[in-house]
């Protein structure tokens, strides 16, 4: 046997896998040690992660509590006010032509309004260009007469309904209160959001087993105004179809909403 041939052979292949080897065994152990180091991250990160849970409109962030509370309370009214604006359906360029039937109109619904014992306001008159575009052309001029009636009759208000069905007439009609209503209804809101808010943080409290809070913070948000609408399409006292629905409003709410930032002390 030629044993320098078989050395030449032997030799490179046996360098070759010597090398292999070594390549392997140093690329599976970066990859063990990349592992082993991935793994302590995660374990650290499990160690040391936010302790934040928020559940509905409660947030629990390590000994912190903050909580949202709201309150809702009824303004008690029954007046209504009713906003009537009569103004010529589409722009005109015979301003006085039109001036005149807007005016009668008025006229006619101002009389209607006092035989029917609502109070009556005269809010702005006013005559107004309109412009067809592109190029600013102008088209004519809106005649708008605004009026305003009160009552806290809602029969009164079904009575002269006839009367505003008319394509000249628009109509808006709502509850008020006066200021010192209002503020007693701000008052019982935010009463209730604060009570609602700290309802919830007593329930924490339990929860997680604190001895005591700690008030680090109250915020007070905007009021909400909000109205309870009822549609109506027909009134039953004058039986009269109206061409469209009519938002009849029901009730006025004030809406309290309180942020509180608190401190569970163990």
């Amino acid at each position: 046997m030629n044993y320098g041939k078989l050395l030449i052979i032997t030799i490179p292949i046996a360098i070759v896998l010597v090398l292999s080897m070594i390549y392997l065994i140093k690329w599976t152990n970066i990859n063990v040690d990349e592992n082993s180091m991935s793994t302590s991250n995660i374990f650290n990160l499990s160690g040391i992660r936010d302790e934040e849970v928020r559940i509905g409109d409660v947030l629990v962030n390590d000994s912190k509590v903050f909580v949202k509370g709201i309150g809702i309370a009824s303004v008690k009214s029954d007046r209504y006010v009713l906003t009537i604006i009569v103004k010529n359906p589409r722009p005109t360029l015979e301003i006085e032509d039109e001036y005149k039937i807007v005016i009668e109109k008025v006229n006619r619904l101002v009389e209607i309004l006092k035989e029917n014992s609502l109070e009556v306001e005269t809010v702005d008159f006013r005559i107004y260009p309109h412009y067809s575009y592109p190029g600013s052309i102008l088209d004519g001029y809106f005649i708008e007469y605004k009026l305003t009636a009160y009552t806290d009759n809602l029969d009164k208000i079904e009575i002269i309904i006839p009367y505003l069905v008319d394509k000249y007439v628009i109509i808006n009609l709502d509850l008020i209160a006066d200021r010192s209503t209002i503020l007693a209804a701000k008052n019982e809101a935010l009463r209730l959001a604060i009570e609602n808010a700290f309802s919830k943080i007593e329930t924490i409290k339990s929860i997680l087993n604190a001895s005591k809070i700690k008030i680090l913070r109250i915020v007070v948000e905007p009021y909400e105004l909000r109205y309870a609408y009822t549609t109506i399409r027909k009134f039953a006292l004058t039986e009269v179809s109206l061409p469209a629905p009519v938002l009849i409003p029901r009730k006025i709410e004030v809406v309290a909403t309180v942020e509180i930032e608190c401190e569970l002390i163990q």
